[in-house]
């Protein structure tokens, strides 16, 4: 049997280690938790472009879609471009938005087709909105439009982005404007053919394919 000093003196020591513990938890330096990472992408709209982004020759057309004369030009001579010219990769085609103020809903249809940008159908939409113009101009039913060219479930994401990325969407369509005017732009459609980042031409209104096409194979060759 131990004695009560013995016992006296295990008490003492039991007491010490277990405050010396008790001190070392509190001292122990905390673990920090990593940071989270976010693994959300900024937003941006994929351009409204075709064709081969490094080929020499680039076309910029600058159009309203309220815009009688632009609509006209795209199905008579922008859809061909595209057909001759980009699809087979010889030039690059980069659409400008130039809404006109007067015109009620031009801003919107240009909103829209930002927007369709980022599921990929910008150009469907581009192309269904000038076919249709006499229908939704009066009214102003830009959706209906695009439901019948995007399907609910794309119909859904790109109003979903119209409604979080508003500001971006209205600056995109801004700096067109401003890119517009530093080029005293003064009607659309306007047509600007650049060679190597240079300007070759700058044509306001609307141009022939046949005309267009003999300016294009003339920079090509």
């Amino acid at each position: 049997m131990l004695s009560s000093k013995t016992k006296g003196s295990l008490v003492v020591v039991l007491t010490l280690l277990v405050a010396a513990g008790s001190l070392a938890a509190q001292t122990k330096a905390p673990v920090k938790k990593a940071a989270a990472t976010s693994t959300s992408k900024p937003f941006s709209i994929p351009a409204r472009a075709c064709g081969n982004k490094n080929a020499p020759i680039e076309v910029d057309i600058y159009t309203d879609f309220e815009c009688p004369h632009c609509a006209a030009y795209y199905h008579d001579a922008v859809i061909p471009m595209m057909k001759d010219y980009c699809a087979t990769n010889k030039i690059y085609f980069v659409h400008k938005e130039f809404p006109f103020t007067q015109h009620l809903h031009s801003r919107d249809a240009s909103r829209w087709v930002l927007a369709a940008a980022t599921v990929g159908k910008s150009e469907q939409l581009t192309e269904q909105f000038f076919r249709t113009q006499a229908n939704w101009v009066p009214t102003g039913n830009l959706e209906a439009v695009a439901a019948s060219v995007l399907g609910a479930a794309d119909l859904a994401k790109v109003k979903q982005v119209m409604a979080d990325h508003k500001e971006a969407i209205d600056a995109e369509i801004d700096r067109d404007v401003a890119m517009g005017h530093q080029v005293l732009l003064t009607e659309t459609p306007t047509t600007i053919i650049k060679r190597n980042g240079q300007p070759t031409s700058q044509t306001a209104g609307g141009i022939p394919y046949a005309r267009l096409k003999m300016a294009l194979d003339s920079l090509i060759k």
